[in-house]
Order: structure tokens, then C-alpha cells, then sequence
């Protein structure tokens, strides 16, 4: 067909068959004649899509026994290209009957109809189900898999190290990448699969009757496989790494948006914990809960001030001689009592409660252990976060404070894990770099429990090196232990730094430490963790 609307028509129909048996269009003289008209039976039957056909025949026994009709259909020159055909009977002889029609273009109706259902149900980057749509097509499908009694797996996956390749390479680059892990989920993963994007970089994926697959660690490794490959674009490479939460129905739950709860619950577990998976789990979704409370709780306490700084002793272990203190932060919750450090801190880091907290303890710890720092000449040890480190300006603040609590900079160390170092490299020797210039100290805590940091060592020395109390507790029940400790302690002496030893509780590990030539050291032994008043009579 050349162009719609068609010329008015008219069609005689069989009874009782509903076989065309005559098509006559009603032509224009003065217009040029059509040579590709449906002016046949044969021809009129062609036109209409193949799968429309029995719908045509459905709207002829319509037009019998109503008189009209008007109808929608496909053409066969394209699923996508549509037209109304409206009939209606003009006379009736007794074996056929004579109807007038006209074809109506509706393709650009067609055509928009489409656009609102995708825009609607599908994603317009990269053409898969969006979160409505996955939410339908997932209760359909736990509804067969209850029939069979098959399990079926739901999955978040969020891309780890997106937003920086994003940052770095612009949006551009950013959606050609979803648009190929859209395209290699959809190429890799079974078509009875679902597959989904929910927003960002977070794909939903459903994955039906998990006997069939394996194991659910199978079927997650599997999915991580998929990323193992780099994803080329303009002659570059990128790699993305998954990270991934579940829950199965329906063991987890029978309600698509339950399970998708649940799932988003297992990957900002994920998320938090720094882990490439988490599977729902009730114990999962109560440590949230108990992390929502103490997020709401601490906002509140840093108010009412419910946070204190308790001082651990650390001493010279030849003299055994008080040399200063490690700061550590308290919280003490009117409901929970005294709330262990282990349990608030990690929440504090997982959000910029840290930045509040760490400002609060900075301050209270400066003011409180002022005098014996400006007095006695006993050093302040803080402990800081990789968020606090990378705050703007972080040098400038530490400044700000001791200025302002007239603390002497050079009794006061700044200290950090191996880890926090490592995570940006350059940018914390720069900011050591910066602190040690007002005389500032540093110490690298926990040294061989994180990323190797000897390259770093070497371009800028540290104060002091602090040996893990997983070495020292091993030293009488470990004969590698002893080994470890003295490399460490060597490796100070080697940088000019002092080696100092945590968790010491017995009197045969000083005797170990001072033979291995460790300076200083802090453990139960010299004295639990004190309020500042308790630490002040300290000799």
C-alpha cells in the first residue's frame, strides 16, 4: 500500500461462511488510479496481518448480527503500521450479505500508544522492564512458581565504581556502559528470566526455579562471571564490579514488593559491609532496624551530649613510665545503657555522623587532656576516619582546634589505619604531609592487618607504628607471631619511627616486646580505658 486512508469500499460476505466473495473500492476518476489497492478478496485478506485474520473473520460475524462494527488491525506490511476498518450492512440478499466500509490511517495513534507503554513500563535508556513493569511480570511469575512449587531468586545489582567512571568520563560514557550490561544480562541469563533496571546503575533480576540452576551461591557466582569480562567502548576498557542482595520466594516472602524490599535490605547490607553479596535473612533486617534506631539515637545524643572520651594509658614499656594517652569515645544511650563502640561506630562511618562525632571527640579530648599535655608533656592520640580524612579542608580544621583549645601540636598524634591510608594513597600523604608541618605527629594503627603500605613508608616517614593486637595475643600461642611482631618493630626502627604494641594483658608479652625492641605499648595490663579525672592521678 502506497498511503491511507483508503477510498470508501464496499465487500460482500457470504452466509452463513463469512467468506469475502466481492471487494470493489469506489475510485475517483479525476485521481490517479491505485494500482496496489486490496481490491480482491485474496488481496483484501493479504493486507491484514496473518495474526489478525482470525480477528477479522470474529468482527464479519459481528457485523451479521449487529449491523456495524468498528475495528482495529495490523497490517501485513508491518506489526507496526494499524488502521480502523469500520463496516456496516447496507443490504441483506439470502445468501450474502453487502456491507460499506473505509479504512482510517492509525499508525501515528499506533505509533504513540507504543511510546506511552514504554514510557510507562520500560526504561528509556536501555529498553529492559522498569521497576512497575518488573513488579507485574514478578507477580505472574511467583504465581506459576507457586503451581509448581518452584523457588525463585530476586537480585539487586548496583555497580560498584560507576559514579567514578561516570565523574570521570561523563554521562555519555556512563549510559553507554548500562546500556551494555543491560544488553550482556539480557544475552547471558535465561529468556524465562526476568530482567529489569530500577534506576541508576541498579538492575533487578529474577531468576526462576533454582533446583533447575543450583545452588543460590552458584547461581550468584555466576552472575559475578558475567563482570569478569571488560566492557569496551571507544577503544577503551571498563571494569565493573557487582555487588548483589537477595531473598527467595518464597521463603523470604510471596509479595513482589516484599521480596524487593528485602532485597534492597540484603545489598545495602552489601553495601555497608563492603561484601560482593548478601542474602535476606530475619536477623539482616533487625540489625538494620536496630541500625536505623542508633542512627535517630545518635543525632540525639550528640544533642544531649551523651557522648564522653575515656583515655587508655600508654607507657614506656623499659620504664614503665606514662607517656600519653589514646582518646577513646564513649556513648552511654538513657534505653541501652552503655552502647559498645563496636556497635556505634561502624554506623557512625556508614554515614556523616562520623564528621559530627569525630569533631565532638577532637574537641572534648583537647580541652580535657589540655593541661596534662601543656604540664605533664604526655602526648593525645585520636583516632581518625578514611570520611573524616577526606573532608575538605581537613589540615585547616585539626588547626582550628588546637588553636582554639591551646593545644601544643607536637603532643599530639594523629592516627589512622593501614587501611584508611590506603584508600586514596596520594591524597593522605598530602594531608600528612600538611599536619606534620604544625608540628603535628602521626601513627599508622593496626600495621599488617590491611594493604601493604611499605612503598609509602619509604616517601614519608610516620611517628609511630603501632603493632595489632591480633599479633600480640599470639605471641605465646602462635611461633610464627614472634616473627611478625619483630619485622614490624624492625621496619619502625628502619622509618624512625617508635614501635608501639596494643592489647597487652600479660607480663611474659612485655618481657617479649622489650626483647624484640618495642618502645611503648597499651593493653589492660597498664590500664583499662579512664575517664579524664581517673587518668590525671596517673603517675
Amino acid at each position: 500500500m502506497s498511503s491511507l486512508p483508503l477510498p470508501v469500499f464496499a465487500l460482500e460476505i457470504g452466509k452463513p461462511s463469512l467468506a469475502l466473495q466481492k471487494v470493489h473500492f469506489f475510485r475517483n476518476p479525476q485521481e490517479k488510479p491505485e494500482e496496489d489497492l486490496p481490491d480482491s478478496p485474496e488481496k483484501f485478506l493479504n493486507f491484514l496481518h496473518p495474526q489478525d485474520r482470525e480477528k477479522f473473520r470474529e468482527a464479519l460475524g459481528r457485523l451479521l448480527a449487529e449491523g456495524e462494527v468498528c475495528e482495529d488491525f495490523r497490517t501485513f506490511y508491518s506489526p507496526m503500521k494499524g488502521v480502523r476498518l469500520c463496516l456496516r450492512v447496507l443490504a441483506e440478499k439470502e445468501d450474502s450479505v453487502l456491507a460499506l466500509g473505509c479504512l482510517l490511517d492509525i499508525t501515528l495513534q499506533k505509533l504513540l500508544e507504543r511510546r506511552l507503554v514504554e514510557m510507562a513500563f520500560f526504561d528509556g535508556l536501555t529498553g529492559l522492564p522498569n521497576r512497575r513493569l518488573f513488579l507485574e511480570k514478578l507477580r505472574a511469575l511467583f504465581w506459576g512458581a507457586q503451581r509448581r512449587e518452584e523457588k525463585i531468586l530476586v537480585l539487586l545489582l548496583d555497580l560498584r565504581k560507576f559514579r567514578e567512571i561516570n565523574a570521570a568520563y561523563g554521562y555519555k560514557t556512563g549510559d553507554a556502559l548500562l546500556q551494555a550490561v543491560a544488553r550482556r544480562l539480557s544475552r547471558h541469563l535465561r529468556q524465562g528470566d526476568l530482567k529489569a533496571r530500577l534506576c541508576a546503575d541498579i538492575f533487578a533480576l529474577a531468576l526462576r526455579d533454582l533446583r533447575e540452576q543450583g545452588s543460590v551461591s552458584t547461581v550468584l557466582r555466576k552472575i559475578r562471571s558475567l563482570f569478569e569480562r571488560p566492557f569496551r567502548l571507544e577503544g577503551r576498557e571498563f571494569f565493573l564490579f557487582p555487588r548483589l542482595g537477595g531473598a527467595i520466594f518464597p521463603e523470604d516472602g510471596e509479595d513482589p514488593e516484599e521480596l524487593v524490599a528485602k532485597a534492597e535490605m540484603a545489598l545495602k547490607r552489601a553495601k555497608e559491609s563492603n561484601a560482593p553479596y548478601a542474602l535476606y535473612s530475619p536477623e539482616l533486617e533487625r540489625g538494620l532496624l536496630e541500625e536505623d534506631f542508633l542512627i535517630r539515637a545518635m543525632v540525639e545524643g550528640l544533642k544531649r551530649e551523651e557522648f564522653f572520651v575515656h583515655y587508655q594509658p600508654v607507657v614506656n614499656l623499659r620504664e614503665r613510665r606514662l607517656t600519653g594517652a589514646e582518646a577513646l569515645v564513649r556513648w552511654h544511650q538513657p534505653e541501652l545503657g552503655l552502647v559498645a563502640p563496636s556497635k556505634f561506630i561502624p554506623v557512625a562511618e556508614n554515614t556523616n555522623l562520623i564528621l559530627q562525632l569525630g569533631e565532638y571527640v577532637l574537641y572534648r579530648a583537647l580541652e580535657e587532656f589540655g593541661p596534662l599535655a601543656r604540664e605533664r608533656g604526655l602526648e593525645l592520640s585520636v583516632n581518625f576516619s578514611p570520611r573524616q580524612l577526606r573532608e575538605e579542608d581537613f589540615p585547616r580544621k585539626i588547626e582550628k582546634a588546637l588553636a582554639e583549645t591551646a593545644f601544643p601540636p607536637e603532643r599530639f598524634f594523629l592516627e589512622i589505619t593501614e587501611t584508611t591510608a590506603m584508600e586514596d594513597p596520594q591524597l593522605t600523604l598530602q594531608i600528612l604531609k600538611e599536619l606534620r608541618s604544625l608540628g603535628i605527629k602521626v601513627a599508622l594503627d593496626d600495621f599488617g592487618m590491611g594493604y601493604s603500605w611499605l612503598r609509602y613508608l619509604v616517601e614519608f616517614a610516620v611517628d609511630r607504628i603501632k603493632v595489632d593486637q591480633f599479633f600480640v595475643g599470639a605471641l605465646r600461642r602462635d611461633p610464627k607471631a614472634p616473627h611478625v611482631v619483630r619485622t614490624i618493630l624492625e621496619l619502625a626502627r628502619s622509618v624512625r619511627a617508635r614501635g608501639l604494641a596494643e592489647g597487652i594483658e600479660r607480663e611474659d608479652q612485655v618481657e617479649a616486646l622489650l626483647e624484640m625492641g618495642c618502645e611503648e605499648g597499651q593493653g589492660f595490663l597498664f590500664g583499662r580505658p579512664m575517664d579524664i579525672q581517673t587518668f590525671g592521678r596517673l603517675q
